[in-house]
């Protein structure tokens, strides 16, 4: 990297967001009803309920909004990233390409971490700093230290990524059949928003479609990028057909033109029209609005909903003393209806529970739905290729057998990743919805990632031994001397002087007979290559099949232990709040008549509080909302 690209790289890009200003609005907005709602739950010595708040504030004030950018090999992935930051960080060059994902985040100092598996525990990482300007030495696929590393994090002073953007650079996919399509969906699979980029070159291709199509089930919101419109100058021709495209099959994504080159020479002169002849101001708009903004509307609902749930946990055991304060009479009725309500969030930890019930049984289905579609898959690719075999000699056609063999494998691969996707983000909204039933309105969302499996990992199947020209010359020439030993002997028993000796007749029976023999182990030859055909494609089948089901397996269950966990922690709070509130309508019924007054004035005047509190969060939570939708301004940048 050039010491140009460097400082570009380090430089932070002094174009203000309009996100960034957004969330910060944000933040100050809920800082002082989340401290109240902190100090209310200290008061109640919940500290449960205080690291729920700090967790809250934390996705408040650091939200991650991750936009995966994904394309075909060579249509400028990175050259977009550098456009969009204004910066010279990926290596963009027409001889190499990227070969590792470059997740690229906010961070006061530009920095690079090297995340690669850790040789004595391979189920860890290990992380290692690396200089930002040697990185284009490590993420192409031309550098040496590409065993065992997962990803780039790269960090950088950025404005733009400070209002929570995360960008993630993808290896080129090749196609939806390709093992690099595999890894960018499971990318894909946990991003907010999926840029896909194509260029002006050409209308989409088929397989850049199908991959369209993968990816909108797994994330709907996707942008579709069309560069190097400054090169073909017929780009809006190809936008049209690109847009057909999509509607062909049902696809309703945004198809926007841009050109890095036109940005980056923009970015240089500070030259406003050039930049907005780029099309990237609009792009950028796109992304706040569409992106950005609709990040923060989810987080401010968030925010809400879990300092409602935290007020009212609160109000519970406050409520429990004033009843029991107002009606001793009514004792025994009120400390029933608690024990009963202690009982049901009790009832909630077990795993009689019905959502632990529903979960476990979802989780067993499902597993065995997933592994019976790969077997299914494969199955059928083991059958196509016994027949592609069987109608062809294989030493002639194995190259093409093998490319066909890894691009089906890599497809169905995928689709059944995309099942278990889809159904695993079904069965966690169904578990939410019975949790949902017993505890008010809670709502979780689980983000269910692919199982890391590279199919490039497994070499694909050798070439079958096949007989060669001396073997078959040797066969004919052992079985025509054979045969002409015979006839020659038959013929001195028998007198018959037309066959004794070496003479023609005998030398063209021997070499007609021969022929037959060299018939036989031709095609012996050959049953032997479509056996050794078979064993090899399905060593490979079966290898594929084996690690791809037991990522999946894995997969599945971290999904269980992560909503089981989550679900626990709530309902162990609902019992934690049960407990105190009989507790508390203990205590007072069991003191005098004067603590039973000071217990329920001090209960009500926090029960007045937090009603001042919901009051606050609401008049809050609409000026937040307004904030969040409020147009965004046109980005005439570079300033």
């Amino acid at each position: 990297m050039t010491d140009q690209t460097a400082a570009s790289a380090a430089a932070p890009n002094a174009v203000p967001s309009a996100a960034e200003a957004v969330q910060s609005r944000l933040v100050g907005q809920f800082a002082d009803v989340l401290s109240h709602c902190t100090a209310v739950a200290k008061a109640q010595n919940r500290d449960d309920l205080i690291a729920r708040l700090n967790v809250t504030a934390g996705r408040l004030a650091q939200p991650s909004v991750r936009v995966v950018v994904v394309g075909e090999f060579k249509k400028g992935k990175s050259a977009f990233i550098n456009a969009l930051l204004g910066t010279r960080l990926c290596p963009v060059d027409d001889h190499v390409a990227t070969a590792v994902p470059t997740v690229i985040s906010y961070g006061a100092e530009p920095a690079a971490v090297a995340v690669r598996a850790d040789p004595a525990t391979p189920s860890e990482e290990h992380r290692q700093n690396l200089s930002v300007e040697d990185l284009a030495s490590h993420v192409t696929d031309q550098s040496t230290l590409l065993d065992g590393l997962h990803r780039i994090e790269v960090f950088l002073p950025d404005a733009w990524l400070k209002s929570g953007l995360v960008l993630v650079d993808t290896p080129g996919v090749g196609g939806l059949e390709t093992a690099a399509a595999v890894e960018t969906l499971n990318m894909v699979a946990g991003a907010h928003c999926v840029i896909f980029i194509s260029d002006a070159s050409q209308e989409f291709t088929a397989p850049e479609v199908d991959f369209l199509v993968a990816a909108s089930q797994l994330c709907p919101n996707i942008i579709c990028v069309l560069t190097k419109t400054d090169i073909f100058p017929h780009h809006q021709d190809v936008r049209a057909m690109d847009e057909r495209h999509l509607v062909e099959r049902k696809l309703a994504f945004p198809v926007i033109p841009v050109s890095c080159m036109l940005r980056d020479r923009a970015w240089q002169t500070r030259d406003i029209d050039l930049n907005a002849l780029s099309g990237f101001p609009g792009l950028k708009t796109l992304l706040i609005t569409g992106v950005l903004q609709r990040a923060l509307h989810l987080t401010v609902q968030a925010t809400v909903r879990e300092v409602t749930n935290v007020l009212d946990q609160c109000m519970a055991t406050l409520t429990a003393t004033v009843a029991a304060a107002a009606d001793p009479a009514a004792a025994a009725r009120l400390l029933a209806e608690l024990k009963t309500a202690q009982e049901h969030a009790a009832m909630l930890r077990s795993n009689s529970a019905r959502w632990q019930v529903v979960l476990n049984d979802g989780v067993a289905d499902l597993t065995a739905d997933v592994d019976f579609d790969l077997r299914s898959r494969f199955r059928s690719i083991g059958q196509e290729a016994d027949e592609a075999i069987e109608q062809s000699e294989p030493s002639r056609m194995w190259p093409e057998f093998c490319s066909w063999l890894e691009r089906r494998a890599g497809h169905d691969v995928t689709d059944n990743y995309s099942l278990l996707a889809s159904r695993a983000n079904a069965l966690a909204l169904q578990v939410a919805e019975l949790f949902a039933g017993d505890e008010a309105e809670i709502t979780h969302e689980v983000g269910v990632s692919l199982p890391e499996v590279s199919v490039r990992g497994i070499s694909t199947p050798g070439t079958p031994k096949v007989g060669d020209l001396i073997h078959s010359g040797f066969s004919l020439f052992r079985g025509a001397y054979s045969n002409m030993e015979m006839f020659s002997t038959l013929g001195n028993m028998l007198k018959w002087h037309f066959l004794g000796g070496l003479n023609p007749l005998s030398v063209g029976l021997g070499l007609l007979v021969g022929s037959r023999s060299i018939h036989d182990e031709r095609k012996r030859q050959l049953e032997s290559e479509r056996q050794q055909a078979k064993a090899a494609h399905r060593k490979y089948t079966d290898e594929v099949q084996f690690r791809v089901s037991h990522d999946s397996r894995e997969a599945l269950k971290a999904v269980q232990r992560q909503l089981r966990d989550s679900f626990t922690a709530r309902a162990e709070q609902l019992a934690r709040t049960t407990t105190a509130a009989v507790t508390n309508a203990q205590a007072t019924l069991n003191s005098d008549s004067a603590s039973r007054k000071a217990s329920a004035a001090a209960a009500q005047e926090w029960l007045k509080h937090i009603a001042a509190l919901r009051v606050r969060l609401q008049a809050v939570a609409d000026q937040a909302q307004r904030t969040v939708a409020a147009p965004a301004p046109p980005a005439e940048e570079p300033a």
